[in-house]
């Protein structure tokens, strides 16, 4: 069990041990580049920067999804990145913010936590929240790629090169004569990229607390 510390609300922190089976909250960052981080083996791995800034916990509910952690799951609304220029900030969110005491921020996001890892409205988390070794999984947007063919898009092997034309390229028959029709799902040239798009068990090879990286 890893243990985790949360505030109860008047200003003194308590232990809570993480078992297994539990999700806790996750935190709000900006992808800066790619690099590669040498390990003690001497061994050189490719790596993401991530940084994450001081998250603020903005409000925490009762969660009306019922098919996760048995319909007792509380939602966490969490916000990073200070907004520099207010007259970006909607007058109801520049009261909300107020309200809390804080800078309005320019991203938020839920999270969906275990009952027994609930963190308060005003508690902070910041880049100590993740340890080196442990497993992450990342939610973002991908990047755009515009209208893109079937080679590109879906990774179509592609047809003979000495054919005339681009018919190389091309995605071949979509259907059957006697159906006459094309099937829901059949992969088609498209729109490719800029959707919210999950990767699962990323490694945390290092962690810099100084700098929130």
């Amino acid at each position: 069990a890893v243990v985790s510390t949360q505030s109860t609300g008047n200003g003194t922190v308590s232990a809570v041990f993480y078992e297994e089976g539990m999700q806790r909250v996750g935190l709000i960052g900006r992808k800066l580049g790619e690099t590669r981080t040498f390990l003690r083996t001497g061994e050189a791995k490719k790596s993401t920067m991530i940084e994450i800034p001081t998250n603020h916990v903005l409000e925490c509910s009762q969660s009306l999804n019922t098919r996760v952690l048995g319909g007792k799951g509380v939602k966490i609304r969490l916000g990073a990145f200070d907004q520099t220029d207010l007259m970006e900030v909607p007058l109801t969110k520049q009261k909300e913010f107020m309200s809390l005491g804080l800078v309005p921020q320019r991203a938020e996001y839920f999270f969906l936590t275990s009952p027994e890892l609930a963190l308060p409205v005003h508690f902070q988390l910041d880049i100590s929240h993740f340890l080196v070794g442990q497993f992450v999984d990342i939610t973002a947007q991908s990047v755009p790629r515009g209208f893109q063919g079937v080679i590109r898009r879906h990774g179509y092997k592609g047809m003979a090169k000495n054919l005339p034309g681009k018919t190389h390229r091309r995605p071949g028959s979509v259907s059957t004569q006697g159906l006459q029709r094309i099937l829901r799902g059949k992969k088609m040239p498209g729109k490719m990229g800029d959707s919210r798009s999950t990767t699962y068990n990323h490694h945390v090879l290092s962690v810099d607390y100084g700098k929130g990286l």
